[in-house]
């Protein structure tokens, strides 16, 4: 709990300035809620910093589980890429994030392997080869096997882990890319499409999205 109040109270309480000189605040943190389960749910309900603050669960969906997407959904329930955040069934409940990990660590493997400037590439910010080693070690700590159901026809790629691996920033950078899908940032089509209505503000679909999500 300590950890949590002083890890949020540096990060969530402060302006980051982007590049042209922005300030701009953290508009959603998510806190893994699969260990510890008792006491992040209790610290992201109470903490001064609620509005933002999400507990999250990965789940580990396999070839022979039904897709996030396709499983039933009730009234309340907001449903995005392979995330979902179910309404509160209870006064006291707090709304979770769950989502599909072997889709995201997919999804943010493929923006990795995108050479440096196309559409939809992550990159990471300029530093020494020993300045990333340890994010990039967490990065590499898992791999892909792709597995296809029979009865079905799904395909998925199922990530396992390497032995004696950490990787914990993997996770972390996970989800980045889920929050980030949550909060209305999408991938770059290759066209331009025409718009009919003038461009939204960051600003306005943060609030609207955080709206649903309250």
């Amino acid at each position: 709990m300590a950890g949590l109040l002083a890890l949020t109270e540096g990060t969530l309480a402060r302006d980051w300035i982007r590049e042209d000189g922005a300030p701009l605040r953290i508009g959603l943190c998510m806190v893994d809620a699969n260990w510890e389960t008792e006491t992040v749910l209790r610290f992201c309900r109470d903490s001064s910093h609620a509005a933002v603050i999400r507990p999250a669960r990965g789940k580990y969906v396999g070839a022979r589980s039904k897709a996030l997407n396709d499983r039933d959904r009730r009234p309340g329930d907001l449903v995005g890429l392979h995330w979902r955040i179910p309404s509160a069934r209870a006064k006291r409940d707090i709304r979770q994030v769950e989502f599909d990990t072997n889709f995201w660590k997919s999804f943010l493997q493929a923006r990795l392997a995108t050479g440096r400037g196309d559409r939809s590439s992550l990159e990471f910010y300029a530093g020494s080869t020993e300045h990333h080693r340890m994010l990039a070690e967490h990065v590499e700590a898992e791999y892909p096997i792709t597995l296809t159901h029979t009865a079905s026809g799904r395909e998925v790629q199922e990530w396992k882990p390497r032995p004696n691996r950490d990787n914990h920033w993997l996770d972390c950078l996970v989800g980045c890319c889920v929050g980030g899908s949550i909060l209305g940032a999408e991938l770059m089509s290759a066209a331009v499409p025409t718009r009919s209505k003038p461009r939204k503000k960051w600003s306005e679909m943060r609030r609207e999205r955080m709206g649903q999500i309250g």
